[in-house]
């Protein structure tokens, strides 16, 4: 098989889950096999990253605006974020620029922005399409008619869906007979950071994430202020800040804190690159969505760390987290639950350090990058046939 040349689209130039398992993936894909080259509509960090890793990686200018819109307000053709027509044109023509300029075999669009503009460039050329869908396609996570729009045009569209968990692919309803995939985000093994033993006599309780009212950092708070009244040396820290426009809730997090008594006992790290080693050096990951969560990385990166997890019962933390073996899953919103899961791990600490060490074996046999590079690897080889 001659080197095939892979086109992503992928609007962010942020560093949030979907760009972080972008950039994994593709480092991960036999480099004998495909060739790859990322367009984005927005500078950010995610660009330095990729060309600082070798892979090639253009912004196509003019179409930043897109990136900025929260998928909270986007209402069907307006996840375009373009007003005119003409300018929707203009983003297609582009694309289609990219794809015969590169010579590219085969598309792969990698965010909700990018699959209709990137979708329907690739299917003027006639070129192979896959959707990578890394956001639940309902109701309670995107606004309604975005969520028609999606579902009905994924029947159709792409050639093959990809989704990043069993939960993100029952939401898009497909039909049994269109092609699709599920492909878990897999974590490189050097990733996989196991710091120092955890310890449960003065335990550091840590959630990973922006801050966003859905990812829930206020019910990790308030779970925090709850159990530091029976086991008053725990202390807290929250790693990750506001990265689409979410200030304001950030401000009130800390005006819960503050309220609450947790400021002594209570650290901020602010944005972090460093991730798995942040992770590493917790002696417990919460994570506590109040929604359905798609996947779940921080999720992987807590297990294969060896750390006891506590991540909110539902959504992908279904697929992951095997429910008092290797983590332990609350009711979504459920501080007291999530408070009484604290104690319970501190107060159990031989046990707690087992579930440690299954969540790693966990990691281990389910979701490692190299897992993820052949089942993605499969798909292409099936479309490029």
């Amino acid at each position: 098989m001659k080197l095939a040349n892979i086109l992503y689209v992928h609007h962010s130039g942020t560093l949030a889950g979907g760009d972080i398992a972008l950039l994994r993936q593709i480092a991960a894909l036999d480099k004998n096999l495909y060739h790859t080259h990322v367009t984005l509509f927005e500078e950010g960090p995610l660009l330095e990253l990729l060309r600082c890793r070798g892979i090639s990686a253009e912004v196509l200018q003019g179409f930043g605006s897109l990136s900025r819109q929260k998928k909270e307000n986007m209402k069907g053709i307006s996840l375009l974020n373009l007003s005119t027509a003409g300018q929707i044109s203009a983003l297609i023509g582009a694309l289609q620029g990219v794809m015969l300029s590169r010579q590219i075999a085969l598309v792969h669009t990698n965010t909700l922005k990018a699959h209709l503009p990137g979708g329907l460039a690739a299917r003027r050329l006639g070129l192979p399409l896959v959707w990578h869908m890394h956001d639940r396609i309902a109701p309670d996570y995107l606004p309604r008619p975005m969520v028609a729009l999606l579902r009905k045009t994924a029947r159709w569209l792409p050639d093959t869906v990809i989704a990043n968990s069993v939960c993100t692919l029952r939401t898009l309803q497909l039909p049994r007979r269109k092609p699709a995939a599920v492909v878990y985000p897999g974590l490189p093994l050097d990733e996989a950071v196991i710091g120092r033993p955890p310890v449960f006599d003065a335990p550091v309780i840590g959630m990973v994430g922006r801050f966003a009212p859905w990812k829930g950092q206020h019910v990790f708070l308030e779970a925090a202020s709850l159990a530091v009244k029976k086991a008053p040396g725990l202390r807290f820290r929250l790693i990750g800040a506001p990265l689409f426009g979410e200030d304001d809730y950030a401000l009130r997090l800390k005006q819960q804190a503050k309220e609450a008594g947790l400021e002594d006992k209570l650290e901020y790290t602010g944005f972090r690159n460093d991730i798995p080693q942040q992770v590493a050096d917790l002696d417990m990951l919460v994570h506590c969505s109040i929604i359905g969560e798609p996947f779940g990385q921080v999720i992987v990166e807590g297990m294969a760390a060896e750390r006891p997890v506590i991540a909110s019962q539902g959504g992908g933390a279904l697929e992951i987290i095997q429910d008092g073996i290797n983590g332990i899953l609350t009711p979504m919103g459920d501080a007291q639950a999530l408070a009484d899961a604290m104690l319970k791990i501190v107060q159990n600490a031989e046990a707690s350090v087992e579930m440690g060490k299954k969540a790693r074996e966990r990691v281990l046999a389910k979701f490692t990058i190299d897992k993820t590079a052949d089942a993605v690897e499969a798909v292409y080889s099936r479309l490029l046939a």
